[in-house]
């Protein structure tokens, strides 16, 4: 965590941010609570407009937020198209981020999609809304502390 100064000019500790990205079934969700595990404050399905306040928001929390993650992808549709110009406002107030960028071959996330039985999104069919939701349980490797 950094420090830098709130809007009153007075100190305030920056949070170190992650912002978690990637292919539909490739392990957002699963990145997402394991950070979350970690102690980590977590936002799924943030607008990437907001990730600047959030951070904002953590830097006058005196410490009690220290650790952002966000994770950003193309559900957020329009706003996903802000992502470039949050980037640029972080990089301007001295803000230092991580982008995790999750993928995986296609057959394994077919594999993952149909292990749940629920379609990936690009093969989507009529029938799979009657698909029940997958069960979220987290990864073995969440006991180690990542090394982005």
């Amino acid at each position: 965590m950094s420090t830098g100064k709130d809007t009153n000019g007075a100190d305030a500790a920056i949070p170190e941010l992650v912002i978690i990205s990637g292919m539909s079934g490739a392990g957002r969700s699963t990145a997402a609570k394991c950070l979350e595990d970690l102690g980590w404050f977590v936002v799924d399905n943030l607008p990437p407009a907001l990730i600047p306040t959030m951070v904002e928001l953590g830097a006058r929390s005196q410490g009690n937020v220290a650790r952002i993650a966000v994770v950003v992808d193309v559900r957020g549709r329009r706003f996903f198209d802000a992502l470039r110009e949050s980037l640029a406002d972080l990089d301007a107030r001295g803000v230092t981020r991580r982008i995790v960028f999750l993928e995986s071959s296609d057959e394994a996330l077919v594999r993952r999609f149909e292990s749940v039985r629920r379609p990936h999104p690009s093969r989507a069919t009529a029938a799979s809304s009657t698909a029940s939701p997958p069960s979220g349980s987290c990864c073995a490797s969440c006991a180690a502390t990542p090394t982005w």
